[in-house]
Formats: structure tokens, sequence, C-alpha cells
């Protein structure tokens, strides 16, 4: 039977302590340099990526959410998602921390992100019916706003103020000129991912 050595290392003077796993370069090294962790994880999150957030954001642009609740209940599906994929099921674990070592941006702003796509798609590709959805705007400022500036459709109730041509109309107003002037789908969309994430 072979006897494991166990030997302390030092740092200077402070040691350095042993631990199970450590990440590092995107990839979980195993005190046993086992590739089982690092494979496990990259499949729980292709599995999260595939059949689950996928389901979540399925028509997501058109029916995003402006009140708490379903926002709360939407994310905590991300969070216990974040911990199935690093197997940490403890209470006190970052699921904030988590989900950021994963990449994976709060669905909320994946659901604006995803508006705003739609939003542009609309704009520059279907002038029909970005004539008919679409204000012009009252007003353009030469210091604060872009020349694709749209008009915001003034709104009697929360629920309209809220649903999709108010606030994306709002939103895309806010995007700097630089973002809202191309015209290429693909450039767009990973201007925006840049300029939010």
């Amino acid at each position: 039977k072979k006897t494991v050595l166990s030997y302390q290392y030092y740092l200077g003077s402070d040691l350095i302590e042993t631990i199970p796993s450590y990440k590092y370069l995107d990839v979980k090294l195993t005190s046993g340099l086992s590739w089982n962790n690092h494979i496990e994880a990259i499949l729980k999150l292709i599995l999260y990526n595939t059949l689950v957030r996928s389901k979540l954001e399925y028509a997501s642009s058109i029916w995003d959410s402006h009140t708490n609740s379903p926002i709360l209940q939407i994310e905590a599906i991300q969070s216990r998602s974040a911990g199935f994929i690093f197997s940490n099921y403890f209470r006190t674990a970052s699921f904030t921390s988590m989900k950021s070592n994963l990449n994976l941006p709060d669905l909320s702003l994946r659901r604006k992100l995803s508006r705003l796509c739609l939003f542009h798609k609309v704009y520059h590709f279907n002038s029909l019916l970005s004539d008919s959805l679409f204000l012009p705007p009252s007003y353009i400022s030469s210091r604060s706003d872009h020349q694709f500036k749209v008009g915001v459709p003034s709104s009697r109730t929360n629920l309209h103020f809220h649903s999709f041509i108010p606030k994306t109309c709002t939103d895309w107003n806010h995007l700097p000129a630089s973002i809202a002037s191309i015209t290429d789908t693909d450039r767009f969309k990973s201007a925006i991912c840049n300029h939010f994430l």
C-alpha cells in the first residue's frame, strides 16, 4: 500500500493552505489532478443555458415585467441554477459571486438587451412597421439626443407605460449616438452588450 506524503509549503513565513479545488484561468484544478469537476461544471452551465434559460427568456422582449415579484422569482431560478452548477447549496453562499464567475448577467438586463435588439431590427429594417409603431420626437436636443431619437407615446396607465413600445423607446433614446447609428444587427448587439455589461 502506498503512503501519501504530506508537505507544508510556505510563501515567505506564511503557510500556504491546502484546498480541495481552485479555479485558475477558467479551469477548475483539484488536488487529485482530476478534470471531472471542471467538465461537470461546464456541462451543467451548458444544460442551464440550453434547457432552463432559453425557457425563461422565451419572448421575453415582449413580456418583460416591471413588477418585482416575477422579476425576483425568475432571478431566483438563475441563482439556484448557479448554485447547482457549482454544487454549492449552502444558504450563506454568494449567488452574485457565482453568477459573476459564470458570466451570467441578471436576466432583467438580458431582457433589456433583447428588447433593444428587437427595436433595432424594426427601426432599421422594417420601415412600414417602424412608421406605424414609432412616433416622431417632439424635440431633438443637439447636446443630449441622437438623430435616431423616437417619440415616447404618452401613457394613461402604469401597465402601458411599462409595455414594450414606451419602455423600449425610452431605452433607445438613452443609447449613445454611436450605438443607435449602427445598422448591422450583429454589430449592434455586440455594441450594446459592451455598453451594458
